[in-house]
């Protein structure tokens, strides 16, 4: 529906033509692949990979031992996950837009510490989790704005 409003607003204004060639072109751009992270960025994301790989291997592992209800959910959260990496692949360098797969990243990390038996394990790996997070946020800050 917003395409078809925003369609007949541009032929209105006469200039759907014009707006059709320019969203054409821009939809068949190639992403620029090449692109520059600081280091710490590198680990985090590789940190964040390999947990959300490890915690989704394990959702889908111990998923046919659950009821047809949590399955159902995991299956539509594991989906949602997958189709909301497609965009962050095909603009990488926009590292904003890793927003759009956290809420399923979030449920894959939870599900994960809760699901370990012993506590130390899930202690170990939540605060190596958040030495990630916070040493991502302070060695990115950037002061040269005060």
């Amino acid at each position: 529906t917003p395409y078809i409003l925003l369609g007949a607003y541009y032929f209105i204004i006469d200039k759907l033509e014009i707006k059709t060639n320019h969203f054409l072109t821009s939809l068949q751009s190639i992403p620029d692949l090449y692109f520059s992270l600081p280091p710490m960025q590198i680990i985090f994301y590789i940190g964040i990979g390999l947990f959300t790989i490890i915690s989704l291997s394990s959702l889908l592992m111990y998923r046919n031992d659950s009821n047809i209800s949590f399955r159902k959910k995991t299956s539509v959260i594991v989906l949602f996950f997958i189709i909301s990496l497609f965009p962050c692949f095909y603009f990488i360098q926009y590292r904003e837009l890793i927003i759009i797969a956290a809420p399923a990243m979030a449920y894959l990390f939870s599900y994960y510490l809760f699901q370990k038996r012993k506590l130390i394990y899930s202690n170990i790996i939540l605060s190596i989790l958040i030495i990630l997070v916070l040493a991502k946020f302070i060695l990115s800050f950037d002061i040269s704005f005060l």
